[in-house]
Protein backbone atom coordinates (compact mmCIF):
# COMPACT_ATOMS: atom_id res chain seq x y z
CA UNK A 1 0.00 0.00 0.00
CA UNK A 2 2.01 2.64 -1.51
CA UNK A 3 2.65 5.65 0.67
CA UNK A 4 0.29 4.92 3.73
CA UNK A 5 0.84 5.99 7.20
CA UNK A 6 -0.24 5.46 10.18
CA UNK A 7 -0.83 8.09 12.93
CA UNK A 8 -2.07 7.57 16.34
CA UNK A 9 -5.26 8.85 18.13
CA UNK A 10 -6.23 12.50 18.14
CA UNK A 11 -9.20 13.83 19.84
CA UNK A 12 -9.75 16.42 16.99
CA UNK A 13 -9.93 13.13 14.25
CA UNK A 14 -13.05 12.12 16.19
CA UNK A 15 -15.25 13.27 13.24
CA UNK A 16 -13.88 11.68 10.83
CA UNK A 17 -13.08 8.82 13.11
CA UNK A 18 -16.95 8.41 13.01
CA UNK A 19 -18.14 9.22 9.75
CA UNK A 20 -15.45 6.26 8.46
CA UNK A 21 -16.83 3.97 10.57
CA UNK A 22 -20.61 4.37 9.80
CA UNK A 23 -19.45 3.89 6.21
CA UNK A 24 -17.12 1.01 6.58
CA UNK A 25 -17.34 -2.73 5.57
CA UNK A 26 -17.31 -3.82 8.72
CA UNK A 27 -17.38 -1.18 11.43
CA UNK A 28 -20.70 -1.05 14.23
CA UNK A 29 -21.17 2.02 16.56
CA UNK A 30 -19.43 0.37 19.44
CA UNK A 31 -16.31 1.28 17.18
CA UNK A 32 -17.08 4.77 17.39
CA UNK A 33 -15.27 7.70 19.51
CA UNK A 34 -18.75 8.72 20.80
CA UNK A 35 -19.20 5.00 22.23
CA UNK A 36 -15.43 4.37 23.60
CA UNK A 37 -15.59 8.09 25.37
CA UNK A 38 -18.06 6.57 27.53
CA UNK A 39 -15.25 4.68 29.15
CA UNK A 40 -13.83 7.82 30.00
CA UNK A 41 -9.64 7.78 31.58
CA UNK A 42 -10.24 4.26 32.62
CA UNK A 43 -7.71 2.91 29.75
CA UNK A 44 -4.75 4.32 28.36
CA UNK A 45 -5.70 4.75 24.80
CA UNK A 46 -3.85 3.79 21.79
CA UNK A 47 -5.63 3.78 19.17
CA UNK A 48 -4.35 4.70 15.07
CA UNK A 49 -5.50 5.81 12.25
CA UNK A 50 -4.54 4.88 8.61
CA UNK A 51 -4.15 7.23 5.31
CA UNK A 52 -3.61 5.88 2.08
CA UNK A 53 -0.94 8.04 -0.32
CA UNK A 54 -3.66 11.21 -1.18
CA UNK A 55 -4.13 11.38 2.39
CA UNK A 56 -7.84 9.69 2.82
CA UNK A 57 -8.75 8.37 6.16
CA UNK A 58 -8.96 4.58 4.37
CA UNK A 59 -8.77 2.56 8.09
CA UNK A 60 -8.86 2.92 11.88
CA UNK A 61 -8.06 0.90 15.01
CA UNK A 62 -9.21 0.88 18.40
CA UNK A 63 -6.44 0.16 21.10
CA UNK A 64 -5.66 0.34 24.80
CA UNK A 65 -3.17 -0.34 26.85
CA UNK A 66 -4.53 -3.67 29.09
CA UNK A 67 -4.98 -2.34 32.39
CA UNK A 68 -3.68 -5.66 34.30
CA UNK A 69 -0.73 -5.79 32.11
CA UNK A 70 1.39 -2.60 30.82
CA UNK A 71 3.31 -4.34 28.13
CA UNK A 72 0.47 -5.48 26.47
CA UNK A 73 -1.85 -3.63 24.00
CA UNK A 74 -5.56 -5.25 23.03
CA UNK A 75 -7.96 -3.85 20.78
CA UNK A 76 -10.00 -2.79 22.78
CA UNK A 77 -10.08 -4.16 25.88
CA UNK A 78 -13.29 -1.78 26.86
CA UNK A 79 -15.90 -3.52 23.94
CA UNK A 80 -16.22 -7.41 22.92
CA UNK A 81 -14.53 -6.94 19.75
CA UNK A 82 -11.87 -4.44 18.17
CA UNK A 83 -10.20 -4.87 14.73
CA UNK A 84 -9.08 -2.85 12.02
CA UNK A 85 -12.24 -0.99 10.51
CA UNK A 86 -11.81 0.29 7.31
CA UNK A 87 -13.91 1.65 4.15
CA UNK A 88 -13.45 -1.79 1.77
CA UNK A 89 -10.16 -0.93 0.39
CA UNK A 90 -7.65 -3.03 3.11
CA UNK A 91 -7.82 -6.41 1.68
CA UNK A 92 -4.96 -9.36 1.47
CA UNK A 93 -1.69 -7.81 1.30
CA UNK A 94 -2.38 -4.72 1.90
CA UNK A 95 -4.03 -5.76 5.36
CA UNK A 96 -0.85 -7.63 5.92
CA UNK A 97 1.11 -4.63 5.14
CA UNK A 98 -1.19 -2.33 7.41
CA UNK A 99 -1.09 -4.74 10.57
CA UNK A 100 2.53 -4.89 10.04
CA UNK A 101 2.95 -0.74 10.37
CA UNK A 102 0.76 -1.28 13.58
CA UNK A 103 3.19 -4.30 14.62
CA UNK A 104 6.44 -1.86 14.15
CA UNK A 105 4.13 1.05 15.68
CA UNK A 106 3.73 -0.69 19.24
CA UNK A 107 7.03 -2.29 19.00
CA UNK A 108 8.71 1.25 18.66
CA UNK A 109 6.73 2.41 21.71
CA UNK A 110 7.75 -0.56 23.66
CA UNK A 111 4.93 -3.24 24.38
CA UNK A 112 6.01 -6.97 23.81
CA UNK A 113 2.48 -7.87 22.83
CA UNK A 114 -0.54 -7.15 21.00
CA UNK A 115 -3.94 -8.97 21.31
CA UNK A 116 -6.07 -8.30 18.38
CA UNK A 117 -10.09 -9.17 18.96
CA UNK A 118 -11.88 -9.94 15.67
CA UNK A 119 -14.79 -8.09 14.58
CA UNK A 120 -16.56 -11.92 14.07
CA UNK A 121 -17.96 -11.82 10.36
CA UNK A 122 -21.56 -11.74 11.34
CA UNK A 123 -21.28 -7.98 11.87
CA UNK A 124 -19.36 -7.06 8.45
CA UNK A 125 -21.42 -5.49 6.14
CA UNK A 126 -19.44 -6.81 3.49
CA UNK A 127 -17.57 -10.02 4.63
CA UNK A 128 -13.54 -8.65 5.34
CA UNK A 129 -12.13 -11.47 7.93
CA UNK A 130 -8.79 -10.93 5.74
CA UNK A 131 -7.48 -9.73 9.05
CA UNK A 132 -7.19 -13.38 10.31
CA UNK A 133 -5.33 -14.61 7.54
CA UNK A 134 -3.06 -11.42 8.33
CA UNK A 135 -2.51 -12.36 11.99
CA UNK A 136 -1.29 -15.78 10.58
CA UNK A 137 0.89 -14.19 8.41
CA UNK A 138 2.34 -12.61 10.71
CA UNK A 139 2.87 -15.48 13.47
CA UNK A 140 -0.47 -14.18 15.38
CA UNK A 141 -1.30 -17.01 17.83
CA UNK A 142 -5.12 -17.79 18.50
CA UNK A 143 -5.55 -17.06 22.40
CA UNK A 144 -9.28 -16.90 22.80
CA UNK A 145 -12.15 -18.88 20.63
CA UNK A 146 -15.52 -18.13 22.24
CA UNK A 147 -18.75 -19.44 20.90
CA UNK A 148 -21.84 -17.43 20.58
CA UNK A 149 -25.09 -18.22 19.28
CA UNK A 150 -26.94 -17.21 16.42
CA UNK A 151 -30.30 -16.96 14.53
CA UNK A 152 -29.68 -16.77 10.73
CA UNK A 153 -33.17 -14.63 10.07
CA UNK A 154 -32.61 -16.08 6.32
CA UNK A 155 -32.44 -19.66 7.11
CA UNK A 156 -33.50 -20.01 10.80
CA UNK A 157 -33.26 -23.41 12.24
CA UNK A 158 -36.18 -24.88 13.44
CA UNK A 159 -37.06 -23.82 17.63
CA UNK A 160 -37.28 -26.93 19.90
CA UNK A 161 -40.82 -28.75 21.14
CA UNK A 162 -39.60 -26.77 24.33
CA UNK A 163 -39.71 -23.44 22.85
CA UNK A 164 -43.11 -23.69 21.15
CA UNK A 165 -44.35 -25.13 25.00
CA UNK A 166 -42.88 -22.40 26.72
CA UNK A 167 -44.67 -19.77 24.96
CA UNK A 168 -47.99 -21.48 25.63
CA UNK A 169 -46.86 -21.40 29.30
CA UNK A 170 -45.91 -17.99 28.94
CA UNK A 171 -49.30 -16.99 28.05
CA UNK A 172 -51.16 -19.26 30.35
CA UNK A 173 -48.87 -17.30 33.48
CA UNK A 174 -49.82 -14.14 31.95
CA UNK A 175 -46.70 -12.89 31.08
CA UNK A 176 -46.81 -9.17 28.84
CA UNK A 177 -43.72 -8.11 27.01
CA UNK A 178 -43.20 -4.42 26.87
CA UNK A 179 -40.58 -2.58 24.59
CA UNK A 180 -39.12 0.84 26.33
CA UNK A 181 -36.16 2.55 28.00
CA UNK A 182 -38.43 3.24 30.96
CA UNK A 183 -38.39 -0.15 32.56
CA UNK A 184 -34.59 -0.49 32.65
CA UNK A 185 -33.96 0.69 36.35
CA UNK A 186 -36.22 -2.30 37.42
CA UNK A 187 -34.70 -4.73 35.01
CA UNK A 188 -31.14 -3.89 36.09
CA UNK A 189 -32.06 -4.98 39.56
CA UNK A 190 -33.33 -8.44 38.13
CA UNK A 191 -30.39 -8.57 36.54
CA UNK A 192 -28.04 -8.07 38.96
CA UNK A 193 -29.57 -10.06 41.39
CA UNK A 194 -29.56 -13.00 38.46
CA UNK A 195 -25.44 -12.93 38.15
CA UNK A 196 -24.81 -12.55 41.92
CA UNK A 197 -27.36 -15.61 42.22
CA UNK A 198 -26.48 -17.97 39.21
CA UNK A 199 -22.59 -17.00 38.64
CA UNK A 200 -21.53 -14.77 41.43
CA UNK A 201 -20.66 -11.99 39.12
CA UNK A 202 -22.09 -8.18 38.37
CA UNK A 203 -22.98 -6.79 35.07
CA UNK A 204 -19.88 -5.24 33.05
CA UNK A 205 -21.57 -1.80 32.87
CA UNK A 206 -23.27 0.16 35.82
CA UNK A 207 -26.97 1.08 35.72
CA UNK A 208 -25.57 4.96 35.30
CA UNK A 209 -23.22 3.66 32.22
CA UNK A 210 -25.68 1.94 30.39
CA UNK A 211 -28.19 5.03 30.91
CA UNK A 212 -25.39 7.53 29.20
CA UNK A 213 -24.89 4.60 26.31
CA UNK A 214 -28.64 5.39 25.68
CA UNK A 215 -28.66 8.73 25.77
CA UNK A 216 -25.69 8.61 23.21
CA UNK A 217 -27.21 5.34 21.06
CA UNK A 218 -31.02 5.60 21.72
CA UNK A 219 -31.90 4.13 18.26
CA UNK A 220 -29.13 1.47 18.62
CA UNK A 221 -30.05 0.20 22.54
CA UNK A 222 -33.32 -1.29 23.62
CA UNK A 223 -35.08 -2.70 26.37
CA UNK A 224 -37.46 -5.69 26.43
CA UNK A 225 -39.37 -6.12 29.93
CA UNK A 226 -41.41 -9.09 30.97
CA UNK A 227 -44.26 -8.70 33.82
CA UNK A 228 -46.83 -10.55 35.19
CA UNK A 229 -49.08 -8.39 36.65
CA UNK A 230 -46.91 -5.44 37.96
CA UNK A 231 -44.13 -7.85 38.75
CA UNK A 232 -40.70 -7.45 36.54
CA UNK A 233 -39.91 -11.36 35.93
CA UNK A 234 -37.18 -10.95 32.92
CA UNK A 235 -35.69 -8.69 30.37
CA UNK A 236 -33.59 -8.40 27.76
CA UNK A 237 -30.97 -5.06 26.67
CA UNK A 238 -30.53 -4.92 23.25
CA UNK A 239 -27.68 -3.69 21.35
CA UNK A 240 -28.59 -3.52 17.27
CA UNK A 241 -26.27 -2.66 14.28
CA UNK A 242 -26.36 -2.66 10.64
CA UNK A 243 -26.28 -6.93 10.53
CA UNK A 244 -27.22 -8.01 14.11
CA UNK A 245 -29.52 -7.91 17.23
CA UNK A 246 -27.65 -9.10 19.99
CA UNK A 247 -28.68 -9.10 23.50
CA UNK A 248 -25.98 -7.45 25.12
CA UNK A 249 -28.07 -8.52 28.39
CA UNK A 250 -30.25 -11.20 29.24
CA UNK A 251 -31.81 -12.26 32.81
CA UNK A 252 -34.84 -13.43 34.47
CA UNK A 253 -36.47 -14.32 38.21
CA UNK A 254 -37.07 -17.50 39.71
CA UNK A 255 -41.08 -16.32 38.86
CA UNK A 256 -40.02 -15.68 35.48
CA UNK A 257 -38.27 -18.88 34.66
CA UNK A 258 -41.13 -20.89 36.16
CA UNK A 259 -43.04 -18.60 33.72
CA UNK A 260 -40.85 -19.19 30.79
CA UNK A 261 -40.95 -15.66 30.33
CA UNK A 262 -38.27 -15.63 28.29
CA UNK A 263 -39.89 -17.37 25.87
CA UNK A 264 -41.80 -14.98 24.48
CA UNK A 265 -39.18 -11.76 25.19
CA UNK A 266 -36.76 -13.73 22.25
CA UNK A 267 -39.71 -14.36 20.11
CA UNK A 268 -40.92 -10.52 20.10
CA UNK A 269 -36.67 -9.89 19.83
CA UNK A 270 -36.19 -11.75 16.81
CA UNK A 271 -39.49 -10.20 15.34
CA UNK A 272 -38.01 -6.71 16.07
CA UNK A 273 -34.49 -7.99 14.12
CA UNK A 274 -36.42 -9.09 11.45
CA UNK A 275 -38.38 -5.68 11.03
CA UNK A 276 -34.87 -3.41 11.24
CA UNK A 277 -33.51 -5.58 8.34
CA UNK A 278 -30.86 -7.54 10.60
CA UNK A 279 -29.59 -10.79 9.18
CA UNK A 280 -28.68 -12.34 12.48
CA UNK A 281 -30.24 -12.09 16.11
CA UNK A 282 -27.28 -13.12 18.40
CA UNK A 283 -27.35 -14.20 22.11
CA UNK A 284 -23.86 -13.76 22.76
CA UNK A 285 -21.14 -15.82 24.16
CA UNK A 286 -21.60 -19.08 26.70
CA UNK A 287 -17.76 -19.72 27.89
CA UNK A 288 -15.11 -19.09 30.62
CA UNK A 289 -11.62 -18.65 30.20
CA UNK A 290 -11.10 -17.73 27.03
CA UNK A 291 -13.20 -19.89 26.05
CA UNK A 292 -11.87 -22.68 27.49
CA UNK A 293 -14.35 -23.75 29.02
CA UNK A 294 -18.25 -23.98 27.72
CA UNK A 295 -21.39 -23.64 29.77
CA UNK A 296 -23.17 -26.54 27.38
CA UNK A 297 -26.88 -26.29 29.40
CA UNK A 298 -26.75 -22.63 28.76
CA UNK A 299 -25.55 -23.15 24.73
CA UNK A 300 -28.14 -25.65 24.21
CA UNK A 301 -31.07 -23.40 25.45
CA UNK A 302 -29.62 -21.08 23.28
CA UNK A 303 -29.63 -23.05 20.42
CA UNK A 304 -33.46 -24.53 20.85
CA UNK A 305 -34.56 -21.14 19.52
CA UNK A 306 -33.54 -22.21 15.65
CA UNK A 307 -29.62 -20.53 16.61
CA UNK A 308 -26.73 -21.89 15.32
CA UNK A 309 -22.55 -21.18 16.36
CA UNK A 310 -20.72 -18.04 15.16
CA UNK A 311 -17.40 -17.48 17.55
CA UNK A 312 -15.40 -14.57 18.67
CA UNK A 313 -11.74 -14.62 18.04
CA UNK A 314 -8.56 -13.43 19.50
CA UNK A 315 -4.83 -13.22 18.32
CA UNK A 316 -1.94 -12.44 19.73
CA UNK A 317 1.27 -11.26 18.25
CA UNK A 318 4.59 -10.83 20.30
CA UNK A 319 6.17 -8.02 19.39
CA UNK A 320 9.78 -7.30 18.15
CA UNK A 321 12.13 -6.96 20.84
CA UNK A 322 14.70 -4.83 19.51
CA UNK A 323 13.53 -1.52 21.06
CA UNK A 324 12.61 -3.21 24.31
CA UNK A 325 14.29 -1.67 27.64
Amino acid sequence: MTGAALSLYDPVADRDWDTLVESSCNGTFLHTRRFLAYHGSRFVDRSMLLHDGRGHLVGVIATAEDPHDPTTVVSHPGISYGGIVHDGSLRGERLIEVLDLVVRQLSDMGYRRFRYKTIPWIYHRHLACDDSYALFRLQGRRSRCELTTTVDLGHPGKPSHGRRTGLQLASRAGVHVYFGWEHIAEFWQVLEASLAERYGAVPTHSLAEINHIHDLFPQETGLLAARVGTDMVAGALLFTTTTVLHTQYIASTEKGRAASALDPIINQAVDIARERGCRFFDFGTSNTDQGRGLNQSLYEFKLSFGAGGAVHEEFEVSLPSHTWP
